[in-house]
């Protein structure tokens, strides 16, 4: 495998593909994928992607919480409405994505291993879940 095809899968991983995806991208069977994401250089790759990621989305984050703490003092009703019900929607998020890296990997998210791409990963993944589950009952 060469080098350009392990920083595609590198990529492909830290943008939330899953293994299927990276195999259909990269035209490689699955086995050849799980392999290549194990190995040390494409694990090298992905850490310093993720940490790109990483200091983006805390940096994204900070001015999400800052809206929401705006709105949430906001005279305008509507706004503190909606500020409200972002700060639900982030708690159950966040509750759920805790729980499924719980699963993922046990006891890791415990002494709080998991980066902040992690999470974000799975959060996209169970808000796909939900827009699949509202296609099919609306």
């Amino acid at each position: 495998m060469t080098s350009a095809e392990r920083k595609q899968m590198a990529r492909l991983q830290v943008a939330g593909a899953t293994r299927e995806e990276i195999s259909q991208a990269t035209g490689r069977c699955g086995e050849a994928v799980s392999a290549a994401l194990k190995h040390p250089e494409t694990v090298a790759l992905m850490a310093r992607l993720g940490q790109q990621y990483d200091d983006r989305l805390a940096a994204l984050y900070a001015k999400v919480l800052a809206a929401v703490e705006t709105d949430l003092d906001s005279e305008v009703s509507y706004l503190r409405s909606q500020a409200q019900d972002r700060i639900v929607r982030l708690v159950e998020m966040a509750d759920k994505a805790r729980g499924l890296l719980a699963q993922a990997a046990p006891g890791q998210g415990q002494q709080g291993q998991f980066t902040l791409t992690e999470v974000l990963t799975v959060l996209r993944q169970v808000q796909t879940q939900r827009l699949g589950e509202g296609d099919g009952n609306g």
